[in-house]
């Protein structure tokens, strides 16, 4: 009865123990996924470049796996289409213009269709005929095109060029919200390529790249929208002010009634409020049948002679004035139309010139040059005809003036000369393109052109004899009637609106220009009116306002949708520091555990050690070193990525720094028996800089360990410090006699988590983020980092920092002497002292509890264990501690709180507090600070530290 129990129970144990061995792989496998999965979720953090995403995901999939060749392709709904963004084979991206859109079929028809519709991963393993035939698939669906190649063709092309065999493909779907967005697409030369493990980890990686792809599309369409609001806003002020010019422009005018003066003040206007280089005005001479300059203001005035002018047909300005069509020539070298008869003195590079129509009939030519090619757009040739058009109606005007004035003074000398004149008038009166009228001083219509007759609706000779008051709208009556008295008393009044009421009751906006004309004694005759149509423009300028406020409702409509995204922008990148911030706590935690037990152990806390154990413990705790030195650097990074890092400057003397880095790669440069010459510039020696101490040891320490790392064994490594005063510079170089870098390598190689060597099995270890961390942190230091290096020869890092000498100043980092690291043997005093100072822990981590505990309990202090903050205030209450060690992540209450409460209680308000925390992320320490604590500590912390500020506190307190 008892041997089956036996052989029963031994059964149970190997099957346990199995089970356990495949649950610790398990977990093992789902560690290095969440490494794999954090650091692509880290390295995509900046969404801004959607080439170098891609990019990202690439090398951080081909870290992982074997992966031959690459692709990314997205779902395009419209039109129903898989188009490829990126594509990589053996280490090359594929040129992009090469891929065509891949028309989505039916599920279970190709095999990215089935992949966007299953939302499944799809995996051929060891089928080279399978994997041919996809890609020969993808490529028979493309269109027929000389020029170009499909992906399908390219990778096959490809293949056959190296001699390779593509025998393995893994379609992965890329899904965010639900949706299936595209295909990730992995092709490779070895058979049964990918585990299910691989799988596995692809598809998280690919849920990650996923949403980086979107993010990063996202940005990359709200920066472009945010540029159109911005074009469209520009365009409509530009478009209002000019305007505004127009108006006030064309008013000046109109109120000018000599020809000549109205060209001299368009041309000065024009040139004062557009800024044009050169403006000139070129009236039709019938006689002649040439275009003279009447008017000529900017650069060129005075390079013309007088009487410049042009014949009929010659030069932009002949052309214009006979075809009446306007001319823009941005580049008159490349213009046949453009002729300059004076080359040595007007050096024209742009010329645009305008038609000036009276009736339809092209008078004069409105003419602007600039010295500069492209002078002009769109917007100008806009202006200009505008413009054209208000001074073809001062030139009217004045016109109608000078011929009103002519007549009178030719009746008076004769009365066929007064008859003619009278004709000569009429005509211009009957054939004006505005209504013209004539009334008496009590506003009584005495002549109306057949223009005027039209606009208003009446029969010819039907105004005659009506009063202003039968035309002009009953609410606008009284100021008619009160400009018609000013005009009276100054002779003229500058253009103004109002409106008209039509025979038919319809209402009629017009522009009007009114003047008096008086007889040979200066007494007034009559009042001359003249009345534009505004109905045109009144509809464009209600067009304009309507799209102007379209665009309004466009640009408050595109602010809407880039504030949504701005928000989500906010909320990724809070959730990626909140991400950061929890890793940080989660490894350092167990790292405080492993550094304080081998720091314990080492320094005889529960007995001596042999020489083996000592060795060991080394071992761990320089391991643990480094994995603590990884996890601030990658947060390092980020801190000053994201503008959190913020420098400590202060005076730090430059001998203390330097030996202090020398010490730290001291032993690693003597196991590989490298050599180490050090020189300092005698004019260094007693000086201090402005830096931060820290940050600048840590720049120093990155060089010289990097050195040492790519220095074989016999070599030398070189530390150099020179100052110039002159330049007011530090230089700091390092050198070796290592294996060098290449030159087309040297451009990455100051680029986060860049490896030169990023091989399986690489010789050479590390993260790549040492110069990087050098690059960044001698930027912010106002310097520059220089590299010389040749290939099997060495390599030479150059620091350069300002250097403002400071003397006789108390400086951090001073001078430590060297001494060899050995075990220090501290003997057991128990039972500690009743008096002794009481010291509460308040920590839930038990490793931490048992490190922290039991090295302070060695060293002579009675402790007091709270396991959350709720029992941290308690305790506190009760024993009164001298010192309070205070976790800040705790359950039921967090360090912060708890402090909060204690700082509160008048008996407890001035217990020092040290925050022993594993937070590490910007913002930390002011927060725990600004709670009440006397002193920040970062885990995991060296014990001898510790034990230091414990005493210094207890000293002070």
């Amino acid at each position: 009865m008892k041997t089956p129990s036996i052989a029963g129970g031994a059964g149970d144990i190997m099957q346990r123990k199995h089970a356990e061995k495949t649950l610790q792989q398990s977990h093992q496998s789902l560690l290095a996924q969440q490494i794999a999965v954090s650091q692509l979720a880290l390295a995509l953090g900046d969404p801004r470049d959607l080439e170098q995403v891609y990019h990202t995901i690439y090398t951080h999939i081909q870290a992982l796996v074997d992966v031959q060749a690459f692709a990314i392709s997205f779902y395009d709904a419209d039109p129903h289409h898989i188009r490829t963004e990126y594509a990589v084979y053996d280490g090359s991206v594929v040129d992009a213009t090469w891929v065509f859109p891949i028309p989505l079929l039916d599920p279970g028809t190709g095999t990215q269709s089935q992949v966007i519709h299953t939302g499944q991963f799809l995996y051929i393993s060891d089928d080279f005929d399978a994997v041919t035939s996809t890609l020969s698939q993808i490529a028979s669906r493309q269109p027929n095109a000389e020029d170009n190649k499909t992906l399908g063709e390219v990778f096959l092309a490809q293949a056959m060029q190296t001699g390779s065999v593509l025998r393995s493909a893994l379609y992965l779907p890329l899904r965010t919200e639900g949706k299936t967005i595209g295909v990730l697409q992995l092709y490779s030369h070895l058979p049964e390529a990918y585990t299910q493990a691989d799988i596995e980890l692809l598809m998280a990686l690919a849920n990650v790249a996923a949403i980086a792809v979107q993010n990063a599309k996202s940005y990359s369409v709200a920066q472009r929208e945010l540029l159109e609001r911005q074009r469209v806003e520009i365009s409509l002020e530009r478009r209002v002010a000019q305007l505004v010019l127009l108006n006030d422009i064309g008013e000046r005018i109109a109120a000018v009634s000599q020809l000549d003066s109205v060209l001299e003040r368009a041309a000065h206007l024009v040139q004062e409020n557009f800024g044009y280089r050169h403006v000139g005005i070129f009236i039709l001479d019938r006689e002649w049948g040439k275009f003279v300059m009447r008017a000529k203001v900017g650069e060129f005035a005075d390079l013309f002679p007088p009487h410049h002018h042009l014949e009929l047909g010659q030069g932009m300005v002949g052309w214009v004035g006979q075809y009446g069509v306007t001319l823009l020539s941005n580049d008159v070298e490349n213009e046949s139309r453009y002729v300059n008869l004076y080359p040595d003195l007007v050096p024209t590079c742009s010329e645009l010139s305008v038609p000036i129509r009276v009736q339809d009939e092209v008078v004069g030519v409105l003419d602007i040059q600039s010295t500069y090619l492209n002078a002009f757009d769109e917007d100008d040739v806009l202006v200009m005809q505008t413009l054209a058009g208000q001074i073809a109606v001062a030139i009217e005007n004045a016109w109608l003036y000078d011929a009103a004035q002519q007549e009178l003074a030719e009746r008076k000398l004769a009365e066929e000369a007064f008859r003619e004149s009278e004709r000569r008038y009429r005509a211009l009166f009957e054939r004006a393109n505005d209504g013209v009228f004539i009334l008496t001083l009590d506003g009584i219509h005495i002549a109306v052109n057949r223009r005027a007759h039209e606009m208003l609706g009446y029969e010819m000779g039907e105004l005659i004899g009506l009063s202003v008051r039968e035309v002009v709208l009953p609410d606008e009556y009284g100021d008619s009637e009160n400009r018609r008295a000013a005009l009276l008393e100054q002779g003229s009044l500058p253009l103004y609106e109002c409106t008209f009421r039509t025979k038919q009751g319809t209402l009629l906006p017009v522009e009007i220009n009114m003047l008096v004309v008086e007889d040979d004694a200066g007494q007034p005759l009559h009042i001359q009116s003249i009345v534009r149509d505004l109905s045109a423009r009144k509809q464009a300028e209600a067009a304009l306002e309507a799209e102007r406020a379209l665009l309004e409702r466009r640009v408050a409509e595109r602010t809407a949708d880039l504030r949504q995204a701005n928000i989500e922008l906010t909320r990724a990148a809070r959730a990626k520091d909140e991400f950061l911030a929890t890793m940080s706590h989660e490894l350092r935690t167990p790292l405080t555990a492993i550094l304080g037990k081998a720091e314990t152990l080492q320094e005889g806390i529960f007995g001596p050690l042999n020489a083996k154990q000592v060795a060991s413990l080394r071992t761990i705790e320089e391991s643990g070193r480094h994995l603590l030195s990884l996890i601030n650097d990658i947060l390092d990074v980020v801190k000053i990525e994201s503008d959190k890092l913020k420098l400590h400057i202060e005076p730090v003397f430059i001998p203390s720094v330097c030996e202090t880095s020398l010490r730290m790669i001291k032993q690693a440069a003597h196991q590989k028996q490298i050599k180490i010459f050090y020189e300092l510039d005698s004019k260094v020696v007693s000086h201090a800089i402005q830096a931060d101490g820290r940050r600048l040891k840590q720049i120093l320490v990155n060089l010289l360990s990097n050195a040492v790392k790519f220095t074989p064994i016999g070599g030398a490594v070189g530390f150099e410090v020179v100052g110039d005063a002159v330049e007011e510079r530090l230089h700091f170089t390092v050198w070796d006699t290592g294996i060098g870098i290449a030159p087309e390598d040297q451009t990455r190689l100051f680029q986060p988590f860049v490896q030169l060597d990023s091989r399986l099995a690489r010789r050479y270890t590390g993260t790549g983020l040492g110069l990087a961390l050098v690059a960044l942190l001698t930027e912010m230091h106002g310097g520059k980092v220089k590299l010389e290096s040749e290939m099997g020869k060495g390599s030479r890092f150059t620091v350069s920092l300002p250097w403002l000498p400071v003397y006789g100043t108390r400086v951090s980092g001073a001078t430590v002497p060297v001494a060899e690291v050995g075990v220090n043997t501290v003997a057991l005093s128990y039972p500690i002292e009743q008096n002794a100072p009481l010291i509460l822990l308040a920590e839930d981590n038990k490793d931490s509890i048992n490190t922290f505990s039991k090295y302070l309990q060695a060293m002579g202090y009675r402790m007091l264990i709270a396991h959350n903050g709720i029992e941290a205030v308690q305790f506190a209450r009760e024993a009164h501690p001298d010192l309070i060690l205070m976790d800040i992540q705790m359950p039921e209450m967090d360090g912060l709180e708890a402090t909060y409460q204690l700082r509160a209680d008048p008996y407890l308000k001035t217990v020092p507090i040290i925050a022993l925390t594993a937070l590490a992320m910007p913002g930390d320490r002011e927060r725990c600070l600004a709670a009440g604590v006397n002193a920040y500590v970062s885990k995991p912390v060296e014990l001898r530290e510790l034990l230091s500020l414990i005493e210094n506190y207890l000293d002070i307190n």
